[in-house]
């Protein structure tokens, strides 16, 4: 337990180097850590030791073009908490507001939506899962 009286005690145990910066909130289900980077990939990684499980490019799982809206970004991104939802990860991808859904067990895709086909939409928040159903926002970026 961290207190105050444990703080001083505190150590590195693992670390992961995911190639770009990591400003999502991971999630974790089940012993394992998932996010995004701006490297544009997504990640699986065992919470006990920092193990790689699985990792996917969203270009290439997805298929779609390089995000756009950002300043030195030339690939498709998430910039929110992947959303746990059974055995599925939901992820919204930063732009043109595309969520997806892969098996949480090895990143395969297994749907693809458009939220709006507006070139300035995006996605920037993390999405819920409630009863069956998705919420994700999205926003106009102009």
């Amino acid at each position: 337990m961290i207190s105050p009286a444990t703080v001083s005690k505190l150590s590195l145990k693992w670390k992961f180097y995911a190639g770009r910066d990591i400003t999502a909130t991971i999630a974790i289900f089940d012993g394992t850590l998932y996010f995004p980077s701006w490297n544009g990939y997504i990640y699986a990684v065992k919470e006990s030791d920092g193990k790689l499980v699985w990792n996917k490019n969203l270009q290439k799982l997805t298929g779609l073009n390089a995000t756009g809206l950002l300043v030195n970004v030339n690939t498709t991104v998430s910039r929110s908490t992947p959303t746990i939802a059974g055995d599925l990860l939901i992820i919204g991808i930063y732009g043109p507001a595309v969520v997806i859904a892969v098996k949480r067990a090895t990143g395969k895709l297994v749907w693809s939506t458009q939220l709006d086909s507006h070139a300035a939409a995006v996605i920037t928040m993390s999405g819920t899962f409630y009863e069956g159903r998705v919420n994700i926002q999205l926003k106009l970026q102009v």
